[in-house]
């Protein structure tokens, strides 16, 4: 559940939070220096004003929703269950009319990251990784018995095979069925291995081969682009 994955990966989020600051710092350094006035947020804040019943109503809606988001294993709620409520509850409010539901969302994007990402489900259940698993076994057990080798070894196997396959999810998952069975009975905890896969997956070498980073582009509509933000493809995200 959420809170696991929290504590299990804390010492990672300092770590990175940490090399985030100084990549923002050195990496994304504006290339003209501009100095802010000491009163710059007091006016912006003033300028905004206070938030208006919509805004409130759209807080708490987004603040219900990543509670049970966080809290799925307790109740049980499909995390998609949980989002169409969501988006159903500013429709009736009127915070989202139908025809912007239908012309402002990038509907044509959204098709393209459900079908990159359903793929890993039509592996499953076509058995697709479990004929898989037994192919690559026997080439990976012999390089598994260290932890920091086996570590080194799935980076780079994600890394080339993010070249090709646009979804993070299909190389995470093939590689976890076939090396999991063999990394545990080494000794290995296997989220080790599946945070491994996770962060490494999580590049993206060009600008088709990360999902989230499509959906992300499409939903700034226009106000960001791939090469503003490819260097941080230098680093696993958080």
């Amino acid at each position: 559940n959420w809170g696991m994955w929290m504590k299990s990966c804390a010492v990672w989020l300092i770590v990175m939070a940490v090399l985030t600051v100084i990549a923002i710092i050195f990496v994304f350094k504006p290339e003209e220096n501009k100095e802010l006035p000491s009163d710059y947020f007091t006016r912006r804040f003033a300028e905004i004003g206070k938030m208006s019943g919509d805004e409130k109503f759209c807080g708490i809606v987004m603040v219900i929703a990543f509670l049970l988001w966080c809290t799925d294993s307790h109740h049980s709620i499909p995390s998609w269950a949980v989002a169409m409520a969501g988006l159903c509850a500013m429709v009736l409010r009127g915070q989202i009319s139908m025809n912007e539901f239908r012309t402002k969302i990038p509907w044509e994007t959204l098709i393209v990251l459900v079908g990159t990402n359903g793929v890993i489900s039509l592996f499953g259940k076509c058995g697709i990784t479990d004929w898989i698993a037994p192919i690559v076994a026997p080439v990976v057990e012999p390089l598994v018995g260290n932890i920091f080798v086996t570590i080194i070894l799935l980076t780079v196997v994600v890394y080339i095979l993010r070249l090709f396959i646009a979804s993070a999810k299909i190389p995470m998952t093939l590689l976890y069925v076939a090396v999991a069975p063999i990394v545990i009975a080494s000794g290995i905890h296997p989220f080790v291995i599946a945070y491994t896969l996770l962060c490494a997956a999580r590049c993206w070498p060009h600008e088709a081969s990360n999902t989230d980073v499509i959906g992300s582009i499409a939903a700034t509509e226009g106000l960001v682009n791939y090469k503003a933000i490819s260097k941080s493809n230098y680093r696993s995200e958080e």
